[in-house]
């Protein structure tokens, strides 16, 4: 083989290994690499609105928004139902919600499942990462995104 041709077969061979290292269980592309533990102090005052849900048994209920609101230390959820409310912080990439204080409005159904299960997921301690203006809260094949609404 010549030469010339097996340096192409080689950089050819490096650019797929490159890509595929790029891809993790997520789904999230290239950009992951690039993402950043986020700040709850850059985020106080702001709302991060989630415009997806990636996982096999779960999506936003239709009709319904989850938006979570920061301040340094503490983080308001309202998922379509109730209002949730608790102290935050960040561990090593990981978004910390002891606990969760909850109104307790009734919903139909769906809307107070959407609420027992985002309790649940954000209790869990999951992963947190930002990408620029990108939000990922991510816990074992649960992923919800989330962007920044409008100021």
């Amino acid at each position: 083989m010549p030469i010339i041709s097996r340096a192409l077969t080689a950089a050819g061979l490096s650019t797929v290994l490159l890509l595929a290292s790029c891809v993790d269980g997520t789904g999230r592309d290239v950009e992951y690499g690039l993402s950043v533990v986020p700040d709850l102090g850059d985020l106080d005052g702001r709302t991060l609105a989630a415009d997806r849900i990636v996982d096999p048994d779960r999506d936003i209920v239709p009709g319904s928004r989850i938006t979570m609101s920061f301040t340094t230390d503490s983080v308001s959820v309202d998922a379509g139902c109730n209002t949730l409310r608790g102290r935050a912080s960040i561990d090593d990439h990981e978004l910390v919600l002891d606990q969760l204080a909850s109104t307790l409005q009734a919903c139909d159904d769906a809307l107070e499942e959407q609420d027992r299960w985002l309790t649940s997921f954000l209790t869990s301690r999951p992963r947190f990462d930002r990408t620029d203006d990108d939000f990922h809260l991510s816990r074992d094949d649960t992923e919800i995104h989330l962007i920044l609404e409008d100021d």
